[in-house]
């Protein structure tokens, strides 16, 4: 790991989350609109429940990796490496940023 803090990870499978999870959202939601055909009489409306599924299923894989990294260091701790975190931080702020512009 870059920094060997495992809160920076945590941090950045939520991150990966929220991502996926709104991307996926905006990509179901186009796939929603389509008319019915014969196969799919409801439309496509139920494919939000798919992204439900596929978002909870992200999580709970990220959650068990982050818990899977981070318990073994409650028996051995480990120091992170501070040198990398004030650019790690700058460039969370301006990815996080730049996002926010772009849906605003």
């Amino acid at each position: 790991m870059l920094t060997n803090c495992t809160a920076i990870m945590a941090d950045a499978v939520h991150d990966l989350g929220d991502s996926l999870s709104i991307g996926l959202a905006w990509v179901l939601a186009k796939l929603g609109k389509k008319p019915t055909s014969s196969s799919f009489s409801y439309r496509y409306k139920r494919l939000s429940l798919l992204g439900s599924l596929i978002n909870g299923i992200v999580l709970i894989a990220g959650s068990s990796w982050v818990l899977f990294q981070s318990i073994p260091r409650l028996f051995n701790p480990e120091m992170p490496v501070t040198e990398g975190m004030p650019a790690l931080s700058i460039f969370g702020i301006a990815v996080n940023g730049f996002a926010a512009f772009k849906l605003s």
